[in-house]
């Protein structure tokens, strides 16, 4: 007789595949000061929003004015956004607790837009030391043409970066 053995994330994915897509773990121990995360948040069912000057400058603000997350690179679509941060210095403060402070900023900042603006939760990647920042970069940035958007990446005007970002 064989023994068949899975490990418990196998058997979780395996029992409940549905319950693994639909929500993304935060795990807090990516808060390491050197760490890079990859983060994606969609508006509530993905309404087109985003993409203007209006939300585009005061996510800016907001994400610039931050005291424990530094933002690097980002990226808006009109009905989701891709950034990539950091924790600043020896920040303690948890990326879910962050994320929904300039979420809720933005959302009484920009009282014209339909509520609720945002989906309630994220989705958080660490980029690992074998990943290259540089080139999830060059796959974000070219999300607009992928969706069509524009032409070239170097066209979409609500992309950039605020701070560099070291995984050092």
């Amino acid at each position: 007789m064989r023994t068949l053995v899975v490990s418990p994330l196998d058997f979780y994915l395996f029992r409940m595949p549905h319950i693994a897509r639909q929500y993304p773990h935060h795990f807090e121990h990516l808060n390491s000061p050197h760490s890079i995360l990859f983060i994606t948040v969609c508006t509530h069912n993905r309404k087109s929003l985003l993409a203007n000057d209006s939300s585009w400058k005061c996510l800016v603000n907001l994400w610039s004015g931050s005291r424990n997350w530094v933002v690097g690179r980002y990226c808006i679509l009109p009905d989701h956004l891709h950034l990539f941060v950091q924790p600043r210095g020896n920040s303690s403060e948890p990326l879910k607790f962050w994320i929904h402070y300039w979420k809720w900023a933005f959302s009484k900042n920009l009282k014209e837009l339909e509520k609720p603006i945002w989906q309630s939760d994220f989705w958080d990647t660490k980029i690992r030391r074998s990943d290259s920042y540089s080139s999830k970069w060059d796959y974000v940035r070219n999300n607009p043409v992928r969706h069509g958007y524009v032409t070239r990446a170097e066209e979409w005007r609500y992309q950039g970066e605020i701070y560099p970002l070291s995984q050092n």
